[in-house]
């Protein structure tokens, strides 16, 4: 496909709007297209039709002309999330002058209202070819808010056949809702099962009935207040012991040189660990993320990974871990700082353990999986089901 012309006077007017649209070649064989245009002499058209569903580059301001030197071959660096671009431009203006074009690129139908993937600025060497790199950097314009009912649409489309009709027919069947449940089969009632929405939640306000060790006592593991505890040998929160996919949040504090913690513990001997350590003490300590895979007691795949989050000494951090299929991503603070894969072990609970001789604590641990608007119906007819309550 052959480039664009855009044709440049001689003499600009500083105050002229040039609402052109100028289309760009796109390479077919890249998933990042590399885009071409080049400019030239003696006049510049005031609109230029557009019909490719490919970038394209837009004119939102006038030209500038500035006397500032511009070295041959320069490359700026500039935010184009969406696409690894490069522009090359060429120019016959008079020198010194040097031509500053700040543009958009944008993508999708023309026809409709244009997403906007960065914002540029050229800046065009005289009688010299000028290389102007886009890479990414910057954050895109956020995709339009789809209205609430187009997710619910979207959520039901998901749901199989034979799952909608036992849903409908288990919302309208009032009192004779257990009867049509049974009906349906083991195909619908297994699918709501998995499909059910899970939250388990603990703040150590009260007792510790909700977790369990190898030794049936908890080792080491304390109520400092309520709302507080101090974490003590591997424990498990009960409830989490037959997840395979969930999410696990918590907020804890080292107290010495780590925070430790568990998942997908299939047993006391084989399971997930990750270590939140602190490498070099100080007001602002650096921290380390160490983590392993317990396979019959021992540890294998040990992998150490630097910290970049700025922790104050004795601080509370928040601690996020997904764990889906074989990936395993956590965050510290809210920002992602690992992600590996292992398929050792499909299912297990979440647990916490501490290092000998230290007293890690937790404030708060939640635990949840499929939480959307699907998740909670299908949770909410599980539990009817279970407790013999006619939806």
């Amino acid at each position: 496909m052959g480039t664009q012309a855009l044709k440049i006077p001689p003499k600009l007017a500083s105050d002229r709007k040039i609402p052109a649209i100028v289309p760009l070649s796109a390479a077919r064989t890249t998933p990042f297209p590399s885009l071409a245009f080049s400019l030239s002499q003696p006049e510049l058209p005031c609109a230029m039709p557009v019909r490719l569903e490919r970038p394209k580059l837009r004119l939102v301001g006038p030209p500038i002309l500035s006397f500032n030197p511009l070295p041959v071959g320069q490359k700026l660096r500039l935010g184009l999330p969406a696409w690894a671009a490069q522009v090359r431009a060429k120019a016959g203006l008079p020198a010194p002058r040097f031509l500053s074009i700040r543009a958009q690129l944008y993508y999708g139908n023309p026809r409709t209202v244009p997403r906007i993937a960065g914002e540029l600025t050229i800046s065009i060497q005289p009688r010299h070819p000028a290389l102007v790199r886009c890479l990414a950097g910057s954050m895109p314009e956020p995709p339009p808010k789809r209205p609430p009912w187009t997710v619910l649409v979207a959520a039901w489309r998901a749901v199989p056949a034979f799952a909608r009709a036992g849903l409908i027919v288990l919302c309208i069947s009032g009192s004779s809702g257990a009867l049509l449940w049974n009906k349906q089969g083991p195909a619908f009632q297994d699918y709501i099962e998995r499909r059910a929405a899970i939250e388990v939640a603990e703040d150590f306000s009260g007792t510790l009935e909700a977790w369990v060790d190898a030794g049936q006592g908890l080792a080491g593991w304390r109520l400092d207040r309520p709302g507080v505890v101090e974490v003590g040998d591997l424990a498990l929160l009960k409830a989490t012991r037959r997840l395979s996919d969930y999410q696990v949040e918590f907020l804890g504090q080292i107290t010495g040189r780590s925070l430790c913690w568990a998942y997908r513990v299939a047993d006391w001997q084989n399971y997930y660990a990750t270590k939140l350590m602190v490498v070099k003490p100080g007001p602002v300590p650096n921290l380390a993320l160490v983590r392993y895979a317990v396979v019959g007691g021992r540890t294998q795949q040990l992998a150490q990974i630097p910290v970049r989050v700025v922790l104050q000494s004795g601080a509370p951090v928040h601690v996020r871990v997904q764990v889906k299929a074989d990936g395993f991503t956590t965050w510290i603070a809210d920002r992602m700082v690992d992600f590996w894969h292992d398929s050792r072990f499909a299912a297990g609970g979440v647990g916490f353990f501490a290092e000998p001789g230290e007293r890690p604590r937790l404030y708060w641990v939640r635990v949840t999986h499929q939480k959307d608007f699907l998740g909670k119906v299908c949770a909410f007819l599980a539990r009817t089901h279970r407790g013999g309550i006619e939806p």
